[in-house]
């Protein structure tokens, strides 16, 4: 079989190659000019990418007949989406909910790192906590701090007394 732009195979390509496609002869046929046809088929006149662009949809339309057929044959439920949005199967779908943010993206981390921006090694400084909590002003702070100045550059404490978060930068 010859290789390259042209050559010919059987029964068709690879999508996106340019290979011809050339069907099986059933019985014995005659070409055209009434010679012998030549061993392997008989040439189609078209290129196998030509046929893959419309194989494509065909295949998946009966995998997806197939994986139907499956389902209903185990009798489960189900609900298939394509990208088109035809829907199959009668399975109601629930929406996950959405989780509800305490506050809105971004603002704690604003407000620690507002604290944080100018402080130089050995700075220590006190973060009010306000209603975001000690637990969410401590762990932002320690991620803040490694993001900018490295792990393990900054001790935290909470500081009940004073409702603020201790931070001391030691790199």
């Amino acid at each position: 079989m010859e290789e390259g732009p042209g050559a010919e195979q059987r029964g068709g390509g690879v999508a996106g190659s340019r290979h011809r496609v050339v069907a099986e002869p059933v019985g014995p046929v005659q070409a055209q000019d009434g010679s012998q046809p030549r061993r392997g088929g008989v040439d189609c006149g078209v290129w196998a990418e030509d046929v893959a662009v419309k194989s494509t949809v065909d295949v998946k339309l009966v995998a997806l007949q197939r994986a139907i057929q499956m389902l209903k044959s185990i009798g489960a439920q189900y609900k298939i989406i394509l990208d088109d949005g035809t829907e199959y199967g009668a399975l109601e779908t629930a929406k996950s909910p959405k989780r509800k943010l305490a506050h809105p993206l971004g603002e704690i981390r604003q407000y620690y790192s507002s604290f944080m921006k100018d402080m130089k090694e050995g700075d220590v400084i006190f973060i009010p906590v306000r209603e975001y909590g000690f637990k969410r002003i401590q762990g932002g702070v320690g991620t803040y701090a490694s993001r900018v100045w490295g792990a393990n550059s900054v001790v935290t404490t909470r500081d009940f007394s004073r409702d603020a978060v201790q931070v001391m930068r030691i790199c």
